[in-house]
């Protein structure tokens, strides 16, 4: 069987799912291409904007892998602001699969996601922003974000 039936997967870029529909398995079931390191497939991070999900992922699982010092990693926690754009079960499947065949296989991803917040530069008023539309409720567009856009590695447990 080849993989014809997972084509519709739309994650992976359409030259990657090219190289890999026509491998078979003796077994008849589907096998799943899982490099060592996904930078070896070429430049994932040109794929689209639909992909940065999976660059972003790739470089918290190097930047994991490297401090982890070959210890096996059981948890990373990342903070990811509502104002990245980056969706979070986008992120949990890039990390299963960036994490296959690494020290941090395995590992559960916790993902908190601060709201985004800005402060009017107009009526300095501080308030929440709940989507990409930066108004402030007097109608001023002159505003700063103050929170929402961070991208960063909190935590991780090892051993």
């Amino acid at each position: 069987m080849n993989l014809m039936g997972v084509a519709s997967l739309t994650l992976l870029p359409s030259r990657i799912w090219l190289s890999v529909l026509s491998t078979r398995v003796s077994s008849g079931r589907p096998y799943l291409f899982r490099p060592a390191k996904l930078s070896q497939l070429g430049d994932l991070g040109k794929a689209g904007p639909s992909m940065h999900e999976l660059s972003i992922t790739q470089s918290i699982v190097d930047a994991v892998c490297e401090r982890a010092a070959g210890r096996p990693v059981r948890t990373v926690s990342v903070r990811v602001g509502m104002l990245t754009a980056v969706v979070p079960d986008s992120m949990r499947f890039c990390f299963d699969l960036t994490t296959a065949g690494t020290v941090a296989e395995g590992a559960a991803l916790e993902i908190e996601q601060p709201p985004g917040t800005a402060r009017c530069r107009a009526c300095s008023a501080d308030f929440t922003l709940t989507d990409l539309v930066l108004l402030c409720p007097c109608g001023s567009a002159d505003v700063e974000i103050t929170s929402g856009r961070e991208l960063q590695i909190i935590s991780m447990r090892v051993g």
